[in-house]
């Protein structure tokens, strides 16, 4: 912004860590108007939200909730600018239409994975690395023109929890970075998306977490780290009647291939879970909601020989 007696006016809208990244980063520069408004589905119980966070840095939460909340909002703030951080709903055209620049921050390399769950879906994928993308809005997924985007190795050692919150710390640099600019009349231009290069993920992770115990050593141990974000329940596997929730890490192995998939067997001293390929070595586990060690449980349990269902 060029004129010295104007404010940026910034709306804020997402939820969780993202949103609430983004709201500490900018709600203390005297260049920004800043105002909020919270996405459908904030688990106040289990991780930060947007809505608290506004109230404690005195910022004001608008729209009122319902379908119309973000239009009500513009309305009300006439913003120059939207921010979307993991907000839940499809923005329409007629909304978009109203503001000089919406962006949004999406975790994946658009074009590709565009959707739901890009880390998890990344990491089950093997990629060598996972993007950070900032993009205009459009009234479709994750389509609109690329600003700019950042890389983070996948780490094999990291949970998906872990690459998130790397990412977190990514996506609010980036928008920090796009304010900056905008505040010295210089904002950055757009790139439009190779549509040939493009995928998209459903909402529907795949299996529901439920471990595909007849896949490769690697698959199912990416699976488990893909599935660990607490204060989630991670990927399960279901034996003798029980619920077993497997944490993050576990080890794989590629020998001990004595019995069908699925099967806790004992290999060279260890206690594992076999697979096509291989063996999967947990360490803790959650047994019918109570965390443990999973070579107890299997004695405990006298566990040894028997198959996941």
């Amino acid at each position: 912004m060029n004129s010295s007696d104007r404010k940026l006016r910034v709306l804020l809208i997402g939820r969780h860590e993202l949103a609430c990244r983004i709201l500490d980063a900018l709600h203390r520069n005297p260049a920004i108007d800043l105002a909020c408004v919270p996405g459908r589905r904030e688990h106040m119980d289990r991780r930060p939200t947007l809505a608290r966070l506004a109230v404690l840095r005195s910022t004001p939460v608008l729209g009122g909730g319902g379908k119309s909340a973000l239009s009500n909002a513009i309305d009300k703030f006439l913003p120059h600018m939207v921010v979307s951080a993991g907000y839940d709903r499809i923005v329409p055209a007629d909304v978009l239409v109203r503001v000089p620049r919406s962006v949004n921050v999406h975790f994946g390399m658009l074009p590709k994975y565009r959707g739901s769950y890009s880390i998890p879906w990344a990491i089950l994928n093997n990629e060598a690395e996972i993007g950070v993308t900032l993009h205009e809005m459009a009234p479709s997924i994750d389509d609109g023109a690329v600003i700019r985007q950042e890389r983070l190795f996948n780490e094999p050692s990291l949970s998906c929890r872990d690459i998130y919150d790397r990412a977190v710390e990514i996506g609010t640099g980036l928008v920090t970075w796009l304010i900056d600019q905008t505040l010295r009349g210089d904002p950055p231009a757009a790139i439009p998306q190779d549509e040939r290069m493009a995928t998209y993920y459903t909402p529907n992770y795949p299996g529901d977490f439920r471990i595909p115990w007849r896949q490769t050593a690697t698959f199912v141990a990416n699976y488990i780290r893909a599935a660990h974000f607490p204060p989630y329940d991670g990927a399960f596997g279901e034996i003798a009647g029980h619920h077993v929730v497997f944490d993050w890490p576990v080890e794989h192995r590629f020998d001990c291939r004595v019995a069908p998939p699925g099967t806790i067997v004992e290999c060279a001293g260890r206690i594992g879970i076999t697979v096509i390929n291989g063996l999967i070595v947990p360490k803790a586990v959650t047994w019918d909601k109570h965390p443990t060690e999973f070579a107890e449980v299997v004695t405990k349990h006298s566990l040894l020989n028997q198959s996941f269902v």
